[in-house]
């Protein structure tokens, strides 16, 4: 199962509203929708808070978080230990929070001679690696 980590750091940026502090998240499109969300209700309960998040994909968030163009990075994948050296080369201390946990369910025809498919054998179909039922 794919992993859905948010990076913070511990900087935060200011915003031309009449709010005392905006947090700025960014990255993983698979999650924007579910942090969107999140951040609308936790601002509901804080009105001197203004959170944008936008998507871009986690490699887009992780580069931002590690050039402090973010406070908060969310990731489907975990970050590399490049990117941790990045960041800390940069002063940002990242910790990891898992908040979701991706499912997947695999469906084939009934018709399909296959019954029963492996954890590893699904990762080289979707890897390319296998590329017909009989493989």
């Amino acid at each position: 199962m794919k992993k859905t980590i948010i990076i913070l750091s511990s900087a935060l940026l200011s915003f031309p509203v009449l709010c005392k502090e905006m947090i700025q998240i960014k990255g993983s499109d698979t999650i924007v929708n579910l942090v969107q969300r999140l951040s609308e209700e936790y601002m509901k309960s804080n009105k001197n808070v203004a959170i944008a998040v936008t998507g871009g994909g986690s490699g887009t968030g992780i580069a931002a978080l590690i050039n402090n163009k973010c406070d908060v990075a969310n990731a489907s994948r975990s970050i590399k230990d490049k990117e941790i050296k990045n960041a800390e080369e940069n002063g940002i201390t990242v910790k990891e929070f898992v908040i979701a946990t991706d499912g997947l369910c695999i469906i084939v025809n009934k018709n399909n001679p296959v019954k029963k498919l492996t954890t590893d054998q699904v990762g080289k179909i979707y890897r390319g690696e296998i590329t017909n039922w009989k493989q």
